[in-house]
């Protein structure tokens, strides 16, 4: 460790900043390790003597202070005295250099030593940089050397930074106009505004009329505007920004995803019903917009009905038009943009009374995407869900119409575990279930073809496969008793008894199976039960040769071993 650090020394004082930086970034980067773990005491303290005395070196500093809080009460105390003199001379020497340290890095990097107290922590620090802001407000000149580095990265720390500008400022007006002119002085491509959000937070907490002037004039401002939804969050939005929020969308100025802000942090929760709506009808029809309308409508369900909030139904209806688009859409521009929340969206949309025009049209989209692979089963997984819970006439319907597509729709809607899918049939309630077949001996076949004819007799959710008990389900047992053919059902199941994936011992899983397919030898029917002997027959005679293969499996895999 002491031979590669003496290669790096040289590279400390280089006049190349890329060499310069990646020296000081892997030196920093393992303080704690070199010093704590390998013992290299004389060479680290040379180091900060050297390149890191009076606060130059921020990172160093940091990491001086990670290694005493996290080793100092493990590392005997005359090591710990070195280190701590260490930190004093490696801390910052003056209110410039303490900005760097403090406010170009996360607050979760900090480590001020409160009793572990982490609240506590935290507002400590948020007041240390409150401070800074006011400091640095009061000197011109602070803020012009700290300007090319104040929206070039984002770090948490720059908003409490930004708040401290704004409280001690005499002038905030004048202040926000100071600060962008500094910005537009940088020329950059693409800012970090978070010095700005909280600057615009700091001001609504003394003024909220001033505040609401500056986020009026950012779209004035060519290098803030596109930022606009950001900083209009960094305040509860009123019903004024909520209706220039619907304007921007309705005009198409912005890219769909911006708009995605009002998810975070509860920002949608100021906005009312009717004006989220029409500003989620504005942003279904931007590009992409669907999936900033789901990820908002994702959060806004979010909030627990206990507490008095019930959706309108045209937010609802919102709802129910972008998973429509959605719906509509190829795989691979879903996979690109994610569906994260879509499961409770879909839920609290679908659970609304609708029109049967609109039902078909949900479930129509839905099953053509998923037979022609424009939609993937595992990715529609919830839509699938809500679907079979709340609309199953509508999808049973669609699905069981016949020929090949009949079958293929139910292997990959019902039955299909190796995508990952997680959807099954048997979550429709059976009454449900059952006046849908009614005496129609095809849709009872098809039913029983479709759904799940075992499960665990044990905690809910357990893996078939795992479980200590299986059972036959009630779905199929409602369909057996409601069939004709009798025959026909007993053989489906039969058929349904060997899984199509599993881990571990399939005879295992056959045998529990087989003692619940033995439930049949007391039905009331002589003809099932006849039948079921037999079946019961074929199965023994298959569990035994199943265990006879894993046997062998077991012994040539040993062998191997050996």
């Amino acid at each position: 460790y002491n031979a590669f650090i003496e290669i790096l020394k040289p590279h400390l004082s280089s006049t190349d900043g890329l060499c310069k930086s990646i020296a000081r970034r892997v030196i920093s980067n393992n303080f704690r390790g070199v010093w704590s773990f390998a013992g290299c005491y004389e060479v680290m303290e040379e180091i900060v003597n050297t390149y890191a005395s009076g606060g130059c070196w921020p990172e160093l500093w940091r990491s001086i202070k990670q290694t005493i809080y996290f080793d100092g009460k493990s590392c005997p105390e005359e090591v710990m005295l070195r280190l701590e003199m260490l930190e004093r001379l490696a801390a910052p020497s003056d209110p410039y250099s303490e900005m760097e340290a403090y406010i170009f890095t996360n607050t979760w990097d900090y480590y001020e030593e409160l009793d572990d107290d982490y609240s506590e922590r935290e507002k400590k620090v948020h007041e240390k940089l409150v401070g800074l802001g006011e400091l640095a407000i009061s000197d011109s000149n602070y803020l012009e050397k700290l300007a090319p580095r104040l929206w070039r990265n984002h770090t948490n720390s720059l908003w409490s930074f930004g708040v401290g500008l704004a409280k001690g400022s005499n002038d905030a007006l004048t202040s926000f106009e100071f600060l962008v002119s500094l910005l537009q002085l940088q020329m950059q491509d693409r800012i970090e505004p978070t010095v700005f959000s909280g600057f615009i937070s700091g001001v609504h907490t003394q003024n909220p009329m001033l505040a609401r002037q500056i986020q009026e004039r950012v779209l004035l401002i060519p290098e803030l505007k596109p930022y606009f939804v950001y900083l209009l969050s960094s305040t509860p939005i009123a019903p004024w920004g909520a209706r220039m929020l619907i304007d921007l969308a309705k005009t198409m100025e912005f890219e769909a995803s911006r708009f995605a802000q009002i998810s975070y942090g509860r920002i949608h929760e100021s906005i009312s019903d009717a004006d989220l709506t029409e500003l989620l009808y504005a942003i279904n029809s931007l590009d992409l917009g669907v999936f900033s309308s789901l990820q908002i409508l994702s959060m806004r369900f979010f909030i627990d009905s206990k507490n008095g909030y019930i959706p309108s139904d045209d937010l609802r209806a919102v709802g129910r038009k972008a998973i429509t688009k959605l719906l509509s859409m190829h795989r691979d521009d879903i996979n690109a943009n994610g569906t994260h929340g879509l499961d409770r969206v879909a839920e609290v949309c679908f659970s609304a009374t609708l029109d049967n025009e609109e039902i078909e049209n949900i479930v129509g989209l839905l099953c053509d995407g998923i037979d022609t692979y424009r939609l993937y089963n595992f990715d529609m997984a919830h839509i699938i869900a809500a679907v079979i819970k709340n609309f199953p006439e509508a999808l049973l319907n669609n699905v069981f119409s016949g020929g090949d597509r009949e079958r293929h729709l139910t292997y990959l809607l019902f039955r299909d575990r190796a995508s990952g899918s997680n959807t099954n049939l048997n979550i429709i309630p059976i009454a449900r279930l059952a006046n849908w077949c009614r005496d129609d001996e095809n849709k009872i076949q098809s039913a029983a073809k479709a759904v799940s004819a075992y499960s665990s007799s044990c905690a809910e959710g357990e893996e078939l496969g795992e479980s200590k008990g299986t059972v036959l389900t009630e779905h199929i047992k409602t369909l057996l008793d409601l069939s004709k053919d009798k025959v026909g059902i007993v053989d489906i199941l039969f058929n349904n008894t060997w899984p199509s994936s599993w881990s571990g011992s399939r005879a295992a899983i056959l045998d529990k199976r087989c003692k619940a397919f033995a439930e049949l030898l007391n039905y009331p029917s002589a003809d099932v039960r006849i039948h079921a002997k037999t079946k019961l027959e074929l199965l023994d005679a298959s569990i035994l040769k199943e265990r006879q293969h894993e046997a062998d499996m077991n012994r040539r895999y040993e062998q191997r071993f050996e």
